[in-house]
């Protein structure tokens, strides 16, 4: 899983290196304008007919009929209510190029509700290099038409084809590499809609949470500027989410088979958890104390005001990464509920304070302020799953102090490069790389060594790599 990810956002990493060096942040703003309606739209009329057919643990035709049914629905009416609003939302963002943008992505949506249901059954059955097989390869459709159109068009038009294209590709696709064939069918509504409408108010609480930055953004300052954000966000967060969230999407269908046993889906959790907090910390930390670096080298000098705002936003990423994590658990104990009302609370309490940030702050005073929320609501979605699983408080700060003074450790390094003063940013950014990766891993291994060779991911990797040794020899 960690491979289809890497692979995916890998091609699609190379295409935004490549796209922002064509296209402007005006053209960036545009698109991200448009995929922020367009993803509000899906995640409002989203029913999670994925969850429930990954938790449901026997499922039947009439179960994926169902859920094909349902998407198709949401993906008419999404499409529908994205056409006719389009000029609304032009208005909001006072910018009426959006108009034909979402107008067009509404034509997406409506192409990709005919996507096969039976794909789902990869994950279910944990056949994870199929998976990756159609995921990948709808990747690389997108990337090759977006990257002919960009050196063609020279125009934001590029992605939105992109985009859309990648849709009907994947319809057809997913018919070719699965011989289910979907018919329409409300058999299993009932049944589905059950879990689905607690998933559904989760997803939009999850969605809201994430995008509400760029919404204030967007309503408030110029498109160039949203482009800016949408682009450093995108940045700052790969090098966490592009590690944890594979593991997100293998978690799920992986936690629903330990459901009835308590004891071992703790110790799983424990263990993922040890792995998480060991790469997404210090990823984050060094993405923040290189930004500088980083957007020259990868963005260009076009894009130097993205500096201060992929240094608090890679803070998102790794917070993210950890939550995602917690939630599918919490969702195996079906806590559904708890999280949609948790996730509600938080988008309530961060709006207005996103509004009084912009007007102060700017830009960077809202990336402030997303960044202090999702720290406090990480720490709400801990003590609730300690008091839920009974995980010892202990155990969670057992695997996470030693990665905390290792990536403290690894700054100190890293701070300590600028009395070089080197001019070359590549240069620069690869000996901080470098040096960042040996500190931290040396002092996270010497913690570990230190404290007894505790049970942890420093073990795990230790062992692996002490085996890949031996049968070497």
């Amino acid at each position: 899983m960690i491979v289809m990810r890497w692979s995916i956002r890998g091609i699609g990493l190379i295409s935004t290196l490549i796209l922002a060096r064509l296209l402007t942040p005006d053209d960036f703003g545009v698109v991200a304008m448009g995929m922020l309606v367009v993803g509000l739209m899906e995640t409002i009329t989203a029913v999670g007919v994925e969850a429930a057919l990954l938790r449901t643990t026997d499922t039947t035709d009439k179960h994926f009929n169902t859920a094909w049914t349902f998407r198709l629905l949401q993906a008419i009416f999404v499409a529908s209510v994205l056409f006719l609003s389009a000029e609304y939302v032009a208005d909001y963002f006072d910018d009426e190029r959006v108009v034909l943008v979402i107008q067009i992505l509404a034509a997406g949506i409506l192409l990709g509700g005919f996507e096969n249901i039976g794909v789902v059954e990869f994950r279910k059955k944990l056949q994870f290099s199929k998976d990756f097989k159609f995921e990948v390869i709808k990747k690389i459709s997108t990337f090759v038409i977006t990257l002919t159109l960009a050196f063609t068009l020279e125009s934001y038009w590029a992605l939105i084809a992109g985009i859309v294209c990648g849709k009907l590709f994947g319809v057809v696709y997913s018919y070719l590499l699965h011989p289910y064939r979907p018919k329409f069918s409300f058999s299993k509504g009932k049944e589905l809609w059950g879990f689905s409408q607690w998933m559904l108010a989760i997803n939009i609480g999850q969605f809201a949470n994430r995008k509400i930055d760029e919404i204030v953004i967007g309503g408030n300052f110029d498109t160039a500027t949203m482009g800016t954000y949408s682009v450093s966000s995108e940045i700052s967060a790969m090098p966490t989410t592009e590690v944890i969230m594979p593991l997100s999407r293998a978690l799920l269908p992986g936690y629903a088979q330990l459901a009835k046993e308590p004891e071992r889906i703790n110790a799983a959790f424990v263990n993922v958890l040890s792995f998480v907090l060991l790469f997404s910390i210090p990823a984050a930390y060094g993405v923040g104390l290189v930004a500088e670096d980083l957007v020259h080298v990868l963005l260009g000098e076009k894009w130097i005001e993205a500096i201060p705002f992929i240094k608090w936003l890679a803070v998102l990423g790794a917070a993210a990464a950890i939550i995602s994590i917690v939630t599918n658990l919490l969702i195996v104990f079906k806590k559904e509920k708890m999280l949609a009302l948790l996730g509600w609370i938080n988008v309530i309490l961060i709006t207005p304070a996103l509004f009084f940030a912009a007007e102060q702050g700017g830009v960077e005073g809202v990336a402030m302020t997303r960044v202090a929320f999702i720290l406090v609501f990480t720490a709400t979605i801990f003590y609730i799953l300690i008091r839920i699983t009974g995980i010892p408080i202990s155990t969670i700060i057992s695997i996470s102090w030693r990665t905390c003074i290792a990536s403290i450790c690894m700054g100190i390094a890293i701070q300590g490069l600028d009395v070089f003063q080197i001019e070359n940013h590549f240069l620069s950014l690869l000996i901080d790389a470098v040096v960042g990766a040996i500190t931290f891993s040396l002092s996270a291994l010497i913690l570990w060594i230190l404290c007894k060779k505790p049970s942890s991911a420093e073990r795990t990797i230790v062992e692996f790599v002490f085996s890949k040794i031996k049968k070497s020899h």
